[in-house]
């Protein structure tokens, strides 16, 4: 990764003599901004607006800003932030198969999360670029107007951000160029750190410590190894969530089973016992009106008594047709009799009836609420089964899981091994067995 500072207008000795228009050109590929690119295509947008917008933004920024002493901001001034971040490998070989490919795209978007992170909303434009012979994104920020009107790129530059700390603390100028050099390093740590190591990246080439292309090999092997390991390890810590997370919702599920089981016994209940009130309330009502209807029968079979009692008293003194009216009056009341006990028993029938017709229909609802308790029942049974069988594998996921997980914790420690063989190989290769001593 490289980073650099850009003013609107370049002065001597500062990022090679380009202003910002002249970086922002170049990146967005306009006319002849770009003679060294062969073919030029237009960039991938991945993150913001175009650059046009952060260098826009930058001299509106710039053109508000104001010095530490309250003038204008200089036309000289840094406002914008860029940087470029290379992958490795060519885009022939990132293109040549699935796996490449992979491992290419998820160093790109950890890249662009890491930038994001870094700068925050400072972070206005990341592209692609993918007319040059290795894959590799551009970024811009742009610093923010503080209270007092400030525009420091210092708080995006971090080796420029140590230089002035140091310069204002007193310290003198080689120790400020100590400060700049040792927050670089730290800014490239912090991104082989987040990002390089695990893809498989070394944090320095070859060239500077002069390894041997053997030394160079192993440790190449030995950084693909580790980032497979934290991928390994990375996995395995995602498959153990989601087992947990199955557990978890398995046991939420049988909860519910047994909530349901519960509800519907409960209802079933309920259903039975106002069923057997509402029945008993229909018979009290049925004995209540065959009773008033009896009553009513016996008061008419009593008038017709005491008519046969005044009438047979009021023909005692006629002799001669005294047996005949009586019989006649016997006949009466033998009728209103037969005709009173016809009506009191159809009335009781009558009753009788009603009160079977309506306790069937309840005692039909009753058998229906009773099946279909039953088979929410059987349903929430069959239910929890389920769940409990489901609990059960998820159970047996996450054994495997940690199985899985102990192997890769101990393919981690294996890694780490040879990784420590491999920092006593370079040791050895560095230090020379034979000859004159040896000379850095």
């Amino acid at each position: 990764m490289h980073i650099e500072c850009y003013a609107r207008a370049a002065g001597a000795g500062k990022a090679g003599g380009r202003n910002l228009r002249d970086v922002i050109a170049e990146a967005e590929r306009e006319g002849a901004a770009c003679p060294h690119i062969k073919d030029p295509r237009p960039p991938i947008l991945l993150h913001g607006a175009p650059p046009g917008e952060a260098a826009a933004w930058a001299e509106l920024q710039a053109g508000e800003a104001k010095d530490a002493k309250g003038r204008k901001f200089r036309r000289d001034g840094l406002c914008l932030l860029g940087g470029v971040v290379s992958y490795p490998e060519t885009w022939e070989v990132v293109q040549a198969g699935t796996d490449a490919h992979a491992r290419w795209q998820a160093w790109e978007a950890a890249t662009v999360a890491w930038l994001r992170e870094e700068y925050g909303a400072a972070l206005m434009s990341v592209l692609r670029h993918e007319d040059e012979g290795h894959p590799h994104l551009h970024f811009y920020a742009v610093p923010t107007l503080t209270q007092d009107g400030r525009l420091r790129i210092g708080d995006l530059h971090p080796g420029r951000r140590a230089a002035e700390a140091a310069k204002e603390a007193g310290a003198p100028k080689g120790v400020q160029n100590d400060a700049y050099k040792a927050a670089m390093r730290d800014f490239q740590n912090r991104y082989w750190q987040a990002v390089g190591m695990g893809h498989g990246l070394t944090r320095l080439g070859p060239g500077k410590r002069r390894l041997t292309r053997a030394a160079w090999r192993a440790e190449k092997a030995v950084a693909g190894a580790t980032a497979e390991a934290m991928r390994a390890a990375a996995r395995a810590d995602a498959s153990v969530e989601r087992a947990h997370a199955v557990v978890a919702a398995a046991r939420v599920k049988a909860t519910e089973a047994q909530v349901a089981a519960d509800a519907a016994d409960a209802a079933r209940r309920q259903a039975v016992a106002d069923a057997r009130t509402k029945a008993r309330a229909i018979l009290g009502q049925a004995r209540a009106e065959g009773q008033r209807r009896l009553a009513e029968a016996e008061a008419k079979v009593a008038s017709l008594r005491r008519l046969g009692g005044w009438l047979g008293r009021l023909w005692a003194g006629f002799r001669g047709v005294e047996h005949r009216l009586a019989a006649a009056a016997e006949a009466k009341v033998a009728e209103a009799r037969q005709a009173a006990a016809a009506e009191v028993a159809m009335a009781k029938e009558a009753i009788r009836a009603e009160a079977r017709k309506e306790v069937v229909g309840e005692l039909n609802d009753l058998r229906y609420e009773a099946r279909r308790t039953e088979k929410a029942r059987d349903a929430a049974a069959d239910k929890l089964a389920k769940a409990e069988a489901a609990a059960q594998q998820a159970a047996e996921a996450l054994q495997a899981e940690k199985a899985a997980r102990r192997r890769a914790e101990a393919d981690r420690e294996t890694f780490r091994a040879r990784w420590a063989e491999a920092d006593n190989e370079l040791s050895a290769l560095r230090q020379p067995t034979t000859g004159p001593a040896y000379r850095p």
